[in-house]
């Protein structure tokens, strides 16, 4: 073989290879967006699970397991605002009103929009400890 061919040669399996190379950083970009997304479809799906678990257990007055499911779920989530609003809730219900003010106080300064639903509930405790202004 002549050395034209040689270099051709050489030039087609550098462009091979190019192309293999970038194919691969394809394939691995698109499987790590591909995993977080599912990794996302995941946690709403979790998160979904968690809030009609915690929404049965408030209505049929199982606050026991109500705080302790929420205790778990605070372990792996611990700014999870459902997981907070429930433990208050279910804390408030059984008017262990000073346990549930540290829950409401911690969703209160992570979602400060949800203080309307949290402010009822804050000015009933300061009232039972005698807080009021």
């Amino acid at each position: 073989m002549d050395a034209d061919g040689v270099a051709l040669l050489r030039d087609i399996k550098f462009n091979l290879n190019l192309l293999l190379a970038a194919t691969f950083f394809v394939v691995v970009f698109s499987a790590l967006r591909f995993i977080r997304v599912v990794r996302q479809d995941i946690g709403e799906a979790l998160g979904k699970a968690f809030k009609t678990e915690a929404e049965t257990l408030f209505e049929i007055g199982e606050l026991a397991a109500l705080i302790e499911t929420c205790a778990a779920y605070l372990k792996t989530r611990p700014n999870h605002a459902y997981a907070l609003w429930f433990l208050g809730r279910a804390y408030f219900a059984g008017k262990d009103y000073e346990s549930a003010r540290i829950p409401f106080e911690r969703l209160n300064e992570l979602e400060p929009a949800w203080d309307a639903n949290i402010r009822p509930f804050l000015n009933i405790i300061d009232a039972e400890r005698g807080d009021d202004l």
